[in-house]
Protein backbone atom coordinates (compact mmCIF):
# COMPACT_ATOMS: atom_id res chain seq x y z
CA UNK A 1 0.00 0.00 0.00
CA UNK A 2 2.85 2.14 1.21
CA UNK A 3 4.71 1.57 -2.50
CA UNK A 4 0.69 2.86 -4.32
CA UNK A 5 0.54 5.75 -2.28
CA UNK A 6 4.15 6.89 -3.15
CA UNK A 7 3.41 6.73 -7.06
CA UNK A 8 0.24 8.66 -6.04
CA UNK A 9 2.18 11.48 -4.60
CA UNK A 10 5.00 11.53 -6.58
CA UNK A 11 2.61 11.93 -9.73
CA UNK A 12 0.33 14.53 -8.40
CA UNK A 13 1.07 17.88 -10.47
CA UNK A 14 -1.69 20.05 -10.74
CA UNK A 15 -3.31 20.43 -7.42
CA UNK A 16 -6.12 18.87 -5.89
CA UNK A 17 -8.01 18.01 -9.04
CA UNK A 18 -4.94 15.51 -10.34
CA UNK A 19 -4.72 13.82 -6.89
CA UNK A 20 -8.06 13.31 -7.11
CA UNK A 21 -8.09 11.87 -10.70
CA UNK A 22 -5.20 9.30 -9.78
CA UNK A 23 -6.09 7.95 -6.50
CA UNK A 24 -9.58 6.96 -8.13
CA UNK A 25 -8.24 5.77 -10.83
CA UNK A 26 -5.86 3.56 -8.78
CA UNK A 27 -8.26 1.70 -6.23
CA UNK A 28 -11.16 1.82 -8.66
CA UNK A 29 -10.13 1.21 -12.15
CA UNK A 30 -6.96 -0.41 -11.81
CA UNK A 31 -6.95 -2.28 -8.57
CA UNK A 32 -10.21 -2.67 -8.11
CA UNK A 33 -10.41 -2.39 -4.19
CA UNK A 34 -13.65 -0.25 -4.36
CA UNK A 35 -16.95 0.01 -6.30
CA UNK A 36 -17.83 3.28 -8.27
CA UNK A 37 -20.61 4.42 -6.63
CA UNK A 38 -18.61 3.22 -2.86
CA UNK A 39 -16.44 5.41 -4.29
CA UNK A 40 -18.56 8.51 -4.66
CA UNK A 41 -19.99 8.01 -1.36
CA UNK A 42 -16.42 8.08 0.29
CA UNK A 43 -15.77 11.55 -1.70
CA UNK A 44 -18.80 12.90 -0.61
CA UNK A 45 -18.49 12.45 2.98
CA UNK A 46 -15.15 13.66 3.48
CA UNK A 47 -16.89 17.02 1.97
CA UNK A 48 -19.09 17.24 5.31
CA UNK A 49 -15.07 17.54 7.54
CA UNK A 50 -13.76 20.61 7.96
CA UNK A 51 -9.91 20.93 6.46
CA UNK A 52 -8.09 19.31 3.61
CA UNK A 53 -10.70 16.91 1.65
CA UNK A 54 -7.67 14.85 -0.27
CA UNK A 55 -6.30 14.16 3.54
CA UNK A 56 -9.47 12.91 4.73
CA UNK A 57 -9.86 11.07 1.85
CA UNK A 58 -6.96 9.52 2.01
CA UNK A 59 -7.44 8.77 5.70
CA UNK A 60 -10.31 6.96 5.30
CA UNK A 61 -9.40 4.64 2.59
CA UNK A 62 -6.21 3.91 4.24
CA UNK A 63 -8.45 3.05 7.39
CA UNK A 64 -10.69 1.06 5.35
CA UNK A 65 -8.16 -1.11 3.82
CA UNK A 66 -5.99 -1.36 6.59
CA UNK A 67 -7.35 0.49 10.00
CA UNK A 68 -4.66 1.84 12.34
CA UNK A 69 -1.71 1.02 9.82
CA UNK A 70 -3.26 1.48 6.79
CA UNK A 71 -4.08 5.11 7.65
CA UNK A 72 -0.65 6.05 8.68
CA UNK A 73 1.04 4.19 5.43
CA UNK A 74 -1.33 5.83 3.35
CA UNK A 75 -0.62 9.57 4.43
CA UNK A 76 3.00 8.76 4.64
CA UNK A 77 3.45 7.34 0.90
CA UNK A 78 0.80 10.31 0.08
CA UNK A 79 2.74 13.11 1.59
CA UNK A 80 6.41 12.22 1.51
CA UNK A 81 7.26 12.81 -2.44
CA UNK A 82 4.99 15.37 -2.59
CA UNK A 83 5.94 17.89 -0.08
CA UNK A 84 9.26 16.82 -1.23
CA UNK A 85 8.61 17.77 -4.28
CA UNK A 86 6.50 21.02 -3.70
CA UNK A 87 9.56 22.31 -1.67
CA UNK A 88 11.63 21.71 -4.64
CA UNK A 89 9.80 23.23 -7.26
CA UNK A 90 9.17 26.32 -4.85
CA UNK A 91 12.44 27.48 -4.42
CA UNK A 92 13.17 26.46 -8.30
CA UNK A 93 9.96 28.33 -9.09
CA UNK A 94 11.61 31.89 -7.18
CA UNK A 95 14.30 32.14 -9.71
CA UNK A 96 12.15 31.68 -12.74
CA UNK A 97 9.07 33.36 -11.74
CA UNK A 98 10.16 36.33 -13.77
CA UNK A 99 10.59 34.68 -17.04
CA UNK A 100 8.24 35.40 -19.88
CA UNK A 101 8.20 31.06 -20.46
CA UNK A 102 7.16 30.52 -17.06
CA UNK A 103 4.19 32.69 -16.92
CA UNK A 104 3.45 31.23 -20.27
CA UNK A 105 3.52 27.86 -18.53
CA UNK A 106 1.62 28.97 -15.70
CA UNK A 107 -1.05 30.47 -18.29
CA UNK A 108 -1.67 27.04 -19.59
CA UNK A 109 -1.84 25.13 -16.99
CA UNK A 110 -4.93 26.54 -15.75
CA UNK A 111 -7.43 25.29 -18.58
CA UNK A 112 -5.75 21.50 -17.99
CA UNK A 113 -6.35 21.70 -14.50
CA UNK A 114 -9.96 22.75 -15.29
CA UNK A 115 -10.50 19.77 -17.80
CA UNK A 116 -8.95 17.53 -15.07
CA UNK A 117 -11.18 18.84 -12.70
CA UNK A 118 -14.42 18.71 -14.73
CA UNK A 119 -13.25 14.80 -15.38
CA UNK A 120 -13.01 13.68 -12.36
CA UNK A 121 -16.11 14.85 -11.00
CA UNK A 122 -17.66 13.72 -14.32
CA UNK A 123 -16.45 9.96 -13.09
CA UNK A 124 -17.76 10.15 -9.67
CA UNK A 125 -21.24 11.47 -10.48
CA UNK A 126 -21.71 9.49 -13.43
CA UNK A 127 -22.22 5.77 -10.92
CA UNK A 128 -24.10 7.76 -8.48
CA UNK A 129 -26.51 9.26 -11.59
CA UNK A 130 -26.37 5.56 -12.81
CA UNK A 131 -27.96 4.26 -9.41
CA UNK A 132 -30.30 6.50 -9.01
CA UNK A 133 -31.73 5.76 -12.54
CA UNK A 134 -31.62 2.03 -11.81
CA UNK A 135 -34.06 3.24 -8.32
CA UNK A 136 -36.43 4.50 -10.66
CA UNK A 137 -37.31 7.75 -12.16
CA UNK A 138 -38.56 9.93 -8.92
CA UNK A 139 -35.28 9.10 -7.35
CA UNK A 140 -33.18 10.82 -10.92
CA UNK A 141 -35.09 13.65 -10.58
CA UNK A 142 -34.71 14.57 -7.19
CA UNK A 143 -30.99 14.22 -7.11
CA UNK A 144 -30.64 16.62 -10.51
CA UNK A 145 -32.98 18.88 -9.21
CA UNK A 146 -30.95 19.24 -5.53
CA UNK A 147 -27.57 19.30 -7.97
CA UNK A 148 -29.23 21.91 -9.99
CA UNK A 149 -30.43 23.62 -7.15
CA UNK A 150 -27.29 23.98 -5.20
CA UNK A 151 -25.28 25.25 -8.70
CA UNK A 152 -27.68 27.97 -9.19
CA UNK A 153 -27.81 28.88 -5.07
CA UNK A 154 -23.78 28.59 -5.13
CA UNK A 155 -23.55 31.12 -8.01
CA UNK A 156 -26.49 33.59 -6.40
CA UNK A 157 -24.64 33.92 -3.28
CA UNK A 158 -20.64 32.92 -3.43
CA UNK A 159 -20.29 33.76 0.14
CA UNK A 160 -22.95 31.19 1.30
CA UNK A 161 -20.93 28.35 3.70
CA UNK A 162 -20.64 25.09 1.83
CA UNK A 163 -21.72 22.79 4.19
CA UNK A 164 -25.03 24.81 4.43
CA UNK A 165 -25.21 23.68 0.46
CA UNK A 166 -24.59 20.25 1.55
CA UNK A 167 -26.52 20.11 4.47
CA UNK A 168 -29.45 21.16 2.09
CA UNK A 169 -28.94 18.66 -0.33
CA UNK A 170 -28.18 16.40 1.71
CA UNK A 171 -30.97 16.37 3.78
CA UNK A 172 -33.33 16.71 1.00
CA UNK A 173 -32.54 13.38 -1.08
CA UNK A 174 -31.95 11.36 2.62
CA UNK A 175 -35.51 12.40 3.64
CA UNK A 176 -36.80 11.35 0.45
CA UNK A 177 -34.56 7.71 0.40
CA UNK A 178 -35.67 7.12 4.39
CA UNK A 179 -39.47 7.70 3.17
CA UNK A 180 -39.12 5.63 0.30
CA UNK A 181 -37.12 2.75 2.29
CA UNK A 182 -40.12 2.80 5.09
CA UNK A 183 -42.61 3.09 2.34
CA UNK A 184 -41.29 -0.52 0.72
CA UNK A 185 -40.67 -2.08 4.26
CA UNK A 186 -44.60 -1.16 4.60
CA UNK A 187 -45.71 -2.94 1.54
CA UNK A 188 -43.04 -5.72 1.72
CA UNK A 189 -44.90 -6.77 5.53
CA UNK A 190 -48.24 -5.76 4.16
CA UNK A 191 -47.68 -8.54 0.91
CA UNK A 192 -46.46 -11.49 3.46
CA UNK A 193 -49.35 -10.57 5.79
CA UNK A 194 -51.92 -10.99 2.99
CA UNK A 195 -50.01 -14.20 1.65
CA UNK A 196 -50.20 -15.99 4.82
CA UNK A 197 -54.22 -14.77 5.34
CA UNK A 198 -55.00 -16.58 2.43
CA UNK A 199 -53.52 -20.00 3.46
CA UNK A 200 -56.25 -22.31 3.94
CA UNK A 201 -55.24 -24.17 7.11
CA UNK A 202 -57.83 -27.04 7.65
CA UNK A 203 -59.23 -27.30 11.05
CA UNK A 204 -60.35 -30.72 12.19
CA UNK A 205 -64.60 -31.30 11.63
CA UNK A 206 -64.36 -28.36 9.16
CA UNK A 207 -64.86 -29.68 5.38
CA UNK A 208 -62.92 -27.89 2.71
CA UNK A 209 -65.03 -26.71 -0.67
CA UNK A 210 -65.45 -28.70 -3.17
CA UNK A 211 -63.78 -31.67 -0.86
CA UNK A 212 -65.90 -35.17 -0.95
CA UNK A 213 -67.81 -36.03 2.13
CA UNK A 214 -66.10 -39.05 4.32
CA UNK A 215 -67.89 -42.62 2.97
CA UNK A 216 -70.62 -43.69 5.46
CA UNK A 217 -70.02 -47.72 5.57
CA UNK A 218 -73.27 -49.29 4.70
CA UNK A 219 -74.72 -51.68 7.38
CA UNK A 220 -73.77 -55.19 7.20
CA UNK A 221 -70.82 -54.42 4.51
CA UNK A 222 -67.76 -56.24 5.84
CA UNK A 223 -64.17 -54.39 5.66
CA UNK A 224 -61.60 -56.73 4.72
CA UNK A 225 -57.82 -56.18 6.35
Amino acid sequence: MFRVWLLIGAQSFGGGAATSYLIQQTFVDRLHLFEPVEYAELSAMVQLVPGMNLLALTTLIGWRLGKTAGLLVSLAGLLLPSVSISLAMSAAYLGVQSLSVTQAALRGVVPAMAGVSVATLWRTVLPVVAARRREGAAGLGLSVLVLLGCGVIAFLDPVLPVFVLYALGGGALGLWFWARQRGQSANANSCSMTVFSGVDVPRPGVRRSGEYPPRKRPSGETWIG
